[in-house]
């Protein structure tokens, strides 16, 4: 396993049960994410805020996945195993998440699929490469969401979302740029048009700004400092455990929605 010593502090790589008690927490996030959505149109604030760590898990998984497996095999296990199977159940789940939660844009597994291929070259790119492809994908997500809003060519959390587990990569591998990439990447990638924010910069826009940042940067980094408490041995999940679980979960939030709604009409 690759980890750059001056990374691993802020970082560690995790594997085995430790790395399975992240992607759980990261699930339990999202479900909290998606019960606002869902039930309360997104207006619980603090749900909201909760739901915004767990992309950034489920990405340092992805990076960690690539990490383990190396400069040789990452470029194959990308095209023959990680983007062909999240891309399936990207389009599996597309009618799902259209039916419980339309937000507008391709759902998340979209884009961690285009996420696995960016990460999975990321070792045959040179580091001003990739530093270039994180500023590009903050332009391109400024100016989409300028131009087209939210339609459904654009997925979840955007360009900087697809590249976000190249640039966690980055950094544990001590490559240069890689926290500034990481860190800008996380910042922005909930924030839709951060040049619109930047010109309406005031009090409530700043505390705004540090809850996101917080909750997308700080909770996720807690998460995985603590799972070093676990063994890097073993496993607590099925590998295909959240591949059902992602529609599943959705289905099942939308059916108790619409079953509580139901009982409150007869009742």
């Amino acid at each position: 396993m690759v980890n750059n010593s001056s990374a691993k502090m802020l970082l560690p790589q995790m594997d085995g049960r430790a790395l399975d008690f992240i992607k759980i927490a990261a699930a339990v996030f999202m479900v909290i994410d998606h019960i606002n959505l869902i039930w309360y149109d997104g207006n619980v604030h603090g749900m909201f805020l909760v739901g915004r760590a767990t992309f950034p898990l489920f990405c340092y998984a992805l990076a960690v996945a690539f990490l383990k497996a190396g400069p040789e095999k990452s470029p194959e296990y990308a095209l023959r195993k990680y983007v062909p199977r999240l891309l399936a159940l990207a389009v599996v789940s597309e009618a799902v998440s259209l039916l419980t939660r339309d937000t507008g844009l391709l759902n998340v597994i979209f884009t961690l699929a285009f996420a696995a291929g960016i990460a999975g070259y990321s070792y045959r790119l040179k580091d001003w490469h990739l530093i270039l492809l994180c500023i590009l994908a903050l332009i391109i997500d400024d100016q989409c969401s300028l131009w087209l809003g939210e339609r459904h060519i654009l997925p979840e959390f955007g360009v900087a979302g697809i590249m976000l587990p190249a640039a966690i990569m980055m950094y544990m591998q001590g490559r240069k740029g890689g926290l500034a990439c990481m860190l800008v990447l996380i910042a922005v990638m909930n924030l839709g048009e951060f040049a619109d924010i930047i010109n309406n910069l005031n009090a409530a826009v700043i505390s705004y700004v540090a809850l996101v940042w917080f909750s997308s940067a700080v909770l996720p980094w807690w998460v995985i400092q603590w799972s070093q408490r676990l063994p890097n041995e073993g496993r607590l999940l099925h590998k295909y455990a959240l591949h059902i679980f992602y529609p599943g979960h959705l289905l099942l939030i939308f059916g108790l929605f619409h079953l509580s709604q139901m009982i409150q009409t007869a009742s």
